[in-house]
């Protein structure tokens, strides 16, 4: 668990900090991301990225793996969530695991996560980290489920606690967009937010609209506002950003 104060120390200690520029190569050249965020955000993303690696603790699973630059690449991502929002989203995270392939004990996962676990496969990520149009990011939507879980420690795809003015909305919001997203692939129909967010566990809980979601609002903002408004106007004003207006570089 990240307490408190130790945020506050990696915020005040990065309050001026930036990349150094071996690190913006790194990620201008391996994120497809990267080269889309407007220069207003990515210095508050910059300064996220280096409070990241100060504050959680990455796994070594074998010898030297992952290294610094997979660290990087995949803090980045994570970070981006937080760019606007606070570190108290991941309070309870303790570690993350990166597998040079496959997830020990889960055959055909690429990515899992808990409130205090995130689990990734590079061999995976690594094809598809450049790729910031398909809005299946691994490393938003399993960091996605981080923030889902840490208000209540359920994954139901609505980021507030109980307690909030919010939660009617969201849970509405959410049974809304489920039918949906159900009826939309069901009928063969193109939807930005793909099918595995239509999951429904035994509990009744759906936990991959809110993640599938993030995705699909940081890759594929446009469509995303212009088929699910009320959704994407939702995650713009809980992720404090705008993705929409974001130019593509061809």
């Amino acid at each position: 668990m990240v307490l408190i104060a130790e945020i506050e120390k990696a915020e005040k200690t990065h309050v001026n900090g930036c990349l150094k520029d071996g690190q913006r190569q790194l990620l201008s050249s391996k994120l497809g991301l990267w080269s889309r965020i407007p220069s207003g955000i990515k210095d508050d993303w910059e300064k996220k990225i280096l409070c990241f690696l100060d504050l959680f603790s990455f796994v070594e699973t074998s010898d030297n793996f992952p290294s610094d630059d997979i660290k990087l690449l995949v803090a980045a991502e994570a970070a981006l969530l937080v760019a606007k929002r606070s570190f108290e989203d991941y309070r309870f995270l303790r570690s993350i695991y990166i597998w040079e392939k496959q997830i020990p004990r889960q055959p055909g996962a690429h990515g899992m996560a808990s409130m205090r676990e995130v689990h990734l496969s590079w061999k995976y990520l690594e094809k598809t980290i450049g790729n910031a149009d398909d809005g299946k990011n691994l490393v938003l939507h399993e960091f996605a489920h981080v923030i889902d879980f840490s208000d209540d420690g359920k994954a139901q795809s609505i980021p507030v606690p109980k307690t909030s003015k919010d939660f009617k909305f969201w849970e509405n919001l959410i049974a809304e967009m489920h039918k949906r997203i159900v009826n939309a692939h069901s009928a063969g129909t193109k939807f930005p937010v793909r099918s595995y967010a239509g999951l429904q566990c035994d509990k009744g809980l759906t936990p991959e609209i809110f993640s599938c979601g993030t995705s699909a609002f940081f890759e594929n903002g446009q469509s995303l506002q212009k088929e699910c408004p009320d959704f994407y106007n939702a995650l713009s004003n809980f992720y404090g950003m705008n993705p929409a207006a974001w130019s593509k570089v061809i």
